[in-house]
């Protein structure tokens, strides 16, 4: 009686680790099938593509801080690359930052910005006018405040660092130059890179679920043929 119901349990037993064996084998196929099919694509559709530009140094630094080992450069984030044949469309941009030399203005410190891109047929860029400023205008600047400006138009890199006044002798503007840089008719050059993100942790964890499961199921397969 015993030596039956003993056998009993043992059949379950094997019955229950079978059918669990069989969900294992599935939901670990279904991972990885899941994993190779639509990771690459998913990853593909949310590639963001960078624009890193990097000018020459400047050639004019008659004051200030500014020197000619110094040149503008910088770079913007988009989330697909510019179309073709633009003709100085402005393009709003949400993730930006460039430098001076001296100074760095980025999409958290501009209180005014300028993106305007020309480019041929197959997307490269061939002619801009970038313009950055850490105030909306030389006006809007308080008594003695400092605002930085930058540009960059295809022929003229500069950058330049203004300050407010009650009036300087001959400057009818109230403000005045207290660094300034320039480059002339050398311009710079833009590179494009398009960036991968970083799969997600529950994506990592459903890759090793079907690799664990297809080695599990090979580890398998090797001791029922050593068996037989």
């Amino acid at each position: 009686m015993l030596r039956g119901l003993s056998q009993i349990v043992i059949v379950a037993a094997l019955a229950v680790n079978g059918a669990a064996t069989r969900a294992f084998r599935h939901l670990s196929i279904f991972a990885l099938t899941v994993v190779v099919t639509v990771l690459p694509s998913a990853l593909a559709a949310n590639a963001e593509v960078v624009y890193t530009y990097t000018g020459n140094n400047y050639n004019y630094a008659p004051y200030g801080g500014y020197d000619t080992t110094m040149r503008l450069t910088g770079s913007f984030t988009l989330d697909k690359a510019l179309g073709s044949n633009l003709n100085g469309l402005p393009v709003a941009l949400a993730s930006f930052e460039f430098n001076d030399g001296i100074n760095t203005i980025t999409d958290s410190t501009a209180a005014y910005q300028v993106f305007r891109f020309w480019t041929n047929s197959i997307g490269e860029i061939t002619n801009w006018v970038v313009e950055l400023r850490t105030v909306v205008s030389s006006s809007s600047l308080p008594l003695n405040g400092i605002g930085v400006f930058m540009r960059t138009d295809g022929s003229r890199d500069s950058g330049s660092v203004y300050q407010r006044t009650a009036g300087a002798p001959g400057d009818s503007w109230g403000y005045q130059l207290i660094n300034y840089a320039y480059i002339e008719s050398h311009p710079g050059m833009w590179t494009v890179e398009q960036v991968t993100p970083v799969p997600e942790p529950s994506t990592w964890a459903m890759m090793i679920l079907g690799f664990a499961g297809v080695g599990y199921m090979a580890y398998r397969r090797r001791n029922q043929t050593a068996v037989a």
